[in-house]
């Protein structure tokens, strides 16, 4: 009789793995996966400093791209584009204050805050990148005769740029 109920109960055991096992294996898996050491958030943020700060602003870069852009509308034709900007890109590193009294007068020092990366190298821990700021285009087109075109134009440099349509010239290419 003991023999039965333990052949029966492995049948429903069995039975019961094949019906919860990718459930089973789901959960398995989180747990190996819990287990695992992971990056932390302060090294993604550390990653993450570094990545913006290699980034460098290349404006004729931006030019080309825009030109294949502007290109593309309806009707524009060959299209050259030239941007200027009002100041260039600038990096803003961390710092630390600090607030002084000395004898009646206070006193502020700053200083940079350095990061140590894997060996004895240390840099400049960067706050932020401050981009260039745009202070005028000049968009010479084929199409630019049409005035729907030179609106289309407009539109597309002022959305990509940020210039309002006053800073932003279209004129028309000369035949070849």
């Amino acid at each position: 009789m003991k023999d039965r109920q333990l052949s029966q109960l492995r049948g429903q055991a069995a039975q019961l793995l094949r019906k919860y096992r990718i459930p089973l294996l789901v959960f398995l898996l989180g747990v190996v996966l819990a287990l695992v050491p992971g990056r932390t958030k302060k090294a993604e943020a550390q990653q993450l400093t570094t990545e913006t700060a290699d980034t460098v602003f290349d404006l004729s870069a931006v030019q080309k791209q825009m030109e294949a852009l502007l290109s593309a509308i309806d009707g524009a034709g060959r299209v050259r584009l030239m941007l200027t900007l009002s100041s260039g890109e600038r990096v803003v590193y961390q710092t630390d204050s600090r607030t002084v009294t000395a004898s009646g007068s206070t006193t502020q020092e700053t200083e940079t805050v350095f990061r140590q990366s894997g060996g004895s190298e240390k840099e400049p821990a960067v706050q932020s990148v401050v981009y260039p700021q745009y202070q005028g285009a000049l968009v010479i087109c084929d199409g630019a005769e049409r005035a729907s075109v030179r609106l289309a134009v407009i539109q597309a440099v002022s959305s990509l740029t940020g210039l309002g349509s006053n800073k932003i010239a279209v004129v028309k290419m000369k035949g070849q």
